[in-house]
Order: C-alpha cells, then structure tokens, then sequence
C-alpha cells in the first residue's frame, strides 16, 4: 500500500491510481514501482514519461494488462472502475502512445502488430462505441487518433481496421464533418478524422484502397466541411488528393470521379467563392480585414480543381 501513498502524495489523479492497481494485480508489484505518469485534468493533457513505456515493455512486450483493464461499455462489471469518461480518453491515450513507441523500436514489429490486430478484432465494439458519444469530443478525438496509430503499425494492421470496424456507419459519415464550435487547439476531431482516413490511404492494400474508393466513400468523406478546415488541414487534403488520386496512375477513371463527384467539385467551388466574397467584403471594409482572406484555400481548391479538370 506504500506504492500507492507515495502515488497520492505526488498528486497522480484518480484514473493513474487505479490503472496502477490493476497493472499491480495483474503483473506484480515492480510495475507500479516503475510507473510515473502524470495528468493535467484542467487542460486535460497527459504526460508519459519513457519509462512508464520500458516498463510495460520489459513487463508485457504484448500489453497484456491494457487488454485486461480495457474499458468495455457493454460490462457494467468493467465500467464500474473507470470514474467518468474523460478517464477513458486519457486511457485510449495511454495505448496510442505505448504503440508509437512500440513502433519506433527496432526489430519489434513482429509484437506490435499482433497486439494491434488483436487490440481492432477484440475491441471493435468498444471503439465504435466511443465513436458515438458525441457529447464528449475528447472521446471521439483519442479514439480516432488510437485508430490511425493502429493502422500506422504496418498495411497488415491498416487492412484489419478496414475489415472489422464498421467505417460505413453513419457515425464515420458525422465524423467527417464534426466541425465544433470553441474547440481547443488539443481536441479537433475533424482533423482527427483526417489524419485517420489518410493514413489508411497510404496502404499498399488493394482491398484498402479499393474500400476507400468507393461512392461517397471515406476519402471523397474528406472534401465535406472543407470550406470550414483550417489552411494546415485544406493544404493536407489537397495535397493527398492529388497524390493518392488524380496522380494515381492505378486508378482508372471510374475510381478517381467516385473520389471527384458533385460533392467534392461543389465544396471546391465553394471554398473558391468563399475566398473571392471576403476579398471584396474587406476592400468594401478595410478597417475590418476578414480572416478568410489571409487563408490560401482557394489556391488549393483551384489548383485541384483545375487539375481534375484538366485530367478528365
């Protein structure tokens, strides 16, 4: 019980105390000795320290006990040790980065992936879940970022998210328009839900790219709320565009206008317009310079624009 005082005087949070206690249950008394992790709950930022991660590896290079302790919103029994559900976050969080750091190690893909397809085959229902608690963006925002650590792993793991989770659901649909009012700089799901749809296009998996091809489908997804991204996150989706579509040379033009429909080439013309209206609204008010029109938006959507154009 010393190891947990000692936790309490160093002011670990609540949701730190017990995944201790488990891991304690679970793997021995060493763990917890070893674990230093620390929690901001007013800015809801987490720190890990390295050695939390060597632990845990030297410990379980399989991350057995975060299998164990994961929290299942359909066991009452499981749910009860976690405090609320911003915990949960910081916990999702915990996983993404013990895979990071699993991934940069040399020679250990053959441990990291099992454990991420198992992670995707055992947990799907719980990560769909959490994807649909909209009242808590945190949530949402951890668990796609845990989603596009996992598909990161290698094409095998990219493969297996697209084959267990449910990313034809109408909540991946939501999601890729989640545009929030007031966000913080630290939870923005949308850019969350980029980031997770482009790493699975980097996938040398035909099954993948051909699932993201599709009709009205992840990455033609992408182009919904555009006039509303960030220039970071319209220069990204632009750029990936391109690459991964109009300069494919694999794909054929069936594939690419399932990409380009009227959705996409309405929002492009859009964020062109909406570019072109605050130039003249700040002429006809230049005390009060818009803050669209220092965004580079429209040159992307144009040069995209133009060079479907041109393809077709």
């Amino acid at each position: 019980m010393c190891v947990f005082a000692e936790m309490y005087r160093l002011h670990f949070d609540s949701f730190c105390v017990r995944w201790c206690w488990e891991s304690v249950k679970v793997l021995g008394i060493d763990f917890a000795n070893e674990l230093n992790i620390s929690c901001n709950t007013s800015t809801k930022s987490t720190k890990i320290n390295t050695s939390v991660l060597h632990a845990l590896l030297k410990l379980s290079p399989q991350g057995e006990p975060l299998m164990r302790i994961w929290p299942d919103p359909t066991a009452a029994n499981t749910m009860t040790r976690w405090k609320n559900r911003e915990s949960i976050a910081t916990y999702l969080k915990i996983v993404r980065v013990f895979v990071d750091f699993s991934v940069q190690l040399p020679n250990n893909l053959t441990i990291i992936e099992p454990f991420a397809t198992r992670l995707l085959q055992e947990k799907r229902a719980s990560l769909n879940k959490f994807l649909t608690w909209s009242d808590k963006p945190i949530l949402e925002y951890e668990t796609l970022r845990l989603l596009a650590s996992l598909c990161r792993v290698s094409d095998v793991t990219a493969r297996e998210c697209v084959r267990v989770m449910n990313l034809q659901s109408p909540i991946f649909q939501k999601l890729s328009a989640r545009q929030m009012k007031g966000s913080t700089q630290d939870v923005q799901v949308r850019e969350a839900f980029v980031d997770f749809v482009l790493t699975l296009a980097k996938c040398k998996e035909k099954s993948v790219y051909r699932f993201l091809m599709r009709e009205n489908g992840l990455l033609s997804s992408l182009f919904r709320s555009l006039e509303s991204d960030s220039d970071a996150v319209i220069l990204r989706i632009t750029l990936s565009m391109r690459q991964y579509v109009l300069d494919n040379t694999l794909l054929d033009l069936r594939a690419k206008r399932a990409v380009f429909n009227h959705v996409a080439i309405r929002k492009l013309v859009a964020l062109m317009k909406l570019q072109d209206d605050s130039i003249q609204e700040e002429s006809s008010n230049p005390a009060e310079p818009s803050q669209i029109s220092r965004r580079y938006g429209s040159k992307c959507a144009y040069e995209l624009l133009f060079g479907w154009i041109d393809f077709i």
